[in-house]
């Protein structure tokens, strides 16, 4: 779903994370931006390797802003192909460095400590319960909502138990706002 056809995106699979782990909208592309194939013009990207290709292009500035807002959200999963396999190497015989430092400082190596780093951005848990609570009302959360929305937070991530999505689940359905009508049309 992040990958293209021939190769993998980083940038793809951090904006994915983005918009549904962290709630993120990502700046759009600048119009006169070119596509990494036409800005690596001459290589095949299917067969390259594409964070140092990825680099290259970040070193002109007009990328470099937005791209290192996102990027490093994706690099750490290249070690999986675009069907998810794991790999140690590009298709050019070069090794594939999961290694990242996202903006915050945060130096991580691989989809594991990716995975830490994000369950630890206060972020991820107001976007999942957000995102959890949404779906089960079946229509988009509100400002009106945040009030109980904090409280399903704080009751999900009380300190005491690691948080999972079990007892969010339960939380959010135990939730008198969830489990009646307000009659209130919004």
């Amino acid at each position: 779903m992040s990958s293209l056809d021939r190769r993998t995106s980083p940038t793809l699979r951090a904006r994915w994370i983005l918009i549904n782990l962290l709630c993120t909208q990502p700046p759009p592309p600048p119009d006169k931006v070119p596509m990494l194939e036409v800005a690596a013009a001459g290589t095949d990207l299917s067969k390259g390797n594409v964070r140092a290709i990825l680099e290259k292009h970040r070193a002109d500035p007009f990328c470099a802003n937005c791209h290192s807002l996102f990027d490093p959200y994706g690099l750490p999963l290249e070690q999986f192909d675009g069907i998810g396999s794991f790999r140690a190497t590009y298709a050019d015989g070069s090794a594939v460095v999961p290694d990242t430092q996202l903006k915050d400082g945060t130096k991580l190596t691989g989809a594991a400590e990716l995975a830490d780093a994000l369950t630890k951005d206060p972020r991820f848990m107001q976007c999942v319960s957000d995102t959890l609570y949404g779906y089960g009302l079946g229509r988009l959360v509100t400002a009106a909502d945040r009030d109980v929305l904090t409280v399903i937070q704080q009751t999900w991530s009380n300190g005491k138990d690691v948080p999972s999505i079990r007892r969010l689940i339960e939380t959010t359905a135990l939730d008198p706002s969830f489990r009646s009508r307000s009659g209130l049309s919004l």
